[in-house]
């Protein structure tokens, strides 16, 4: 059974398990909730300096555009922010005090990479944590996974495979410390220096 983030709720959780595949370049795997920031301190302690934090988080409703009636929303997005040339120490600064907000809210996303390397890990929804890096750099992030108690499968079954119309998954916003992840970015924009990058398309 996987244990699933205090933001996502869904009704197969007991049909999911910890594990991850390799898909080329690139790791994907179902994380339990509570081994997901240890797995970006980890990563983090595998890295050299620069250092870059992403995080993502909805669109706020008033800039999105809704269609002729008025009500309904054409498409959703995301705000990407981005806090450039960072240290490991200052990484994990960072995620000591909104790491566990990130990871657990069930709308943002939040991941570490490396200028130079090229390698990063993000969190993606419903657990699923996702790795890139250069093909010769995978056996390093399969060990990390491994090293962690995370199987590896030859097909991932993730949360996705099991949402319908009859059976939807459910993310929401939580707070900790009496704050949002809107809030925790406000904060990190005026005192750390996150800036805005972009606005996605929310697939």
């Amino acid at each position: 059974m996987l244990k699933m983030i205090k933001g996502a709720v869904i009704n197969d959780a007991d049909k999911l398990n910890e594990e991850y595949i390799v898909d080329g370049s690139s790791i994907i795997a179902n994380v339990n909730a509570d081994k997901i920031l240890k797995l970006i301190y980890d990563f983090v302690d595998l890295q050299s300096h620069p250092l870059f934090l992403i995080i993502e988080v909805p669109t706020s409703l008033k800039y999105e555009k809704v269609e002729d009636d008025g009500n309904t929303i054409k498409q959703f997005h995301k705000d990407v922010y981005y806090l450039d040339d960072m240290s490991k120490e200052f990484v994990k600064d960072i995620l000591k005090v909104f790491g566990n907000l990130f990871v657990n809210d069930g709308m943002a996303q939040i991941g570490v990479g490396n200028h130079i390397t090229e390698s990063e890990i993000m969190t993606d929804k419903y657990n699923v944590v996702n790795i890139l890096c250069k093909k010769e750099d995978i056996s390093k992030y399969e060990e990390l996974m491994n090293s962690n108690g995370i199987k590896p499968v030859d097909d991932l079954i993730t949360a996705w495979e099991y949402f319908n119309k009859s059976n939807p998954g459910e993310r929401n916003s939580i707070e900790e410390d009496g704050k949002d992840v809107y809030a925790a970015v406000d904060i990190l924009r005026k005192e750390a220096g996150l800036y805005f990058a972009e606005r996605r398309v929310d697939k």
